[in-house]
């Protein structure tokens, strides 16, 4: 049937369309991430290295777009995880940051 290859390539291109707005999406949304966090971290910077080392990034897998907020420095799970995680900023600022990026990815799925 002629109609059936041309009707593939087409959802082949809005796949790679669709998965290329998703990508542009998190990148987007690891930036504001990473702001967020270097602005909000709760420690007492004595070097910086700490907050200048967090950042947001995106990667693109086989299956997944992974968009996550991380710490460079090697005490980075400390912060995280010491003292109760008092001075906690990673999940704090992925939860924060989750209900509208997933609107965000929700609405362009469905190209409203």
């Amino acid at each position: 049937m002629p109609g059936s290859e041309e009707c593939k390539k087409n959802l082949d291109r809005y796949g790679e369309a669709l998965l290329a707005g998703i990508y542009l999406l998190s990148q987007h949304r690891a930036m504001l991430m990473e702001a967020d966090a270097k602005i909000g971290a709760p420690w007492t910077d004595r070097t910086g290295n700490a907050r200048s080392g967090l950042f947001g990034e995106v990667m693109a897998e086989k299956e997944a777009i992974k968009t996550r907020i991380a710490h460079s420095v090697e005490y980075g799970p400390y912060l995280e995880l010491a003292n109760s995680k008092k001075y906690a900023i990673l999940e704090p600022t992925a939860q924060k940051h989750a209900p509208e990026y997933f609107t965000e990815v929700e609405k362009l799925v469905r190209g409203t």
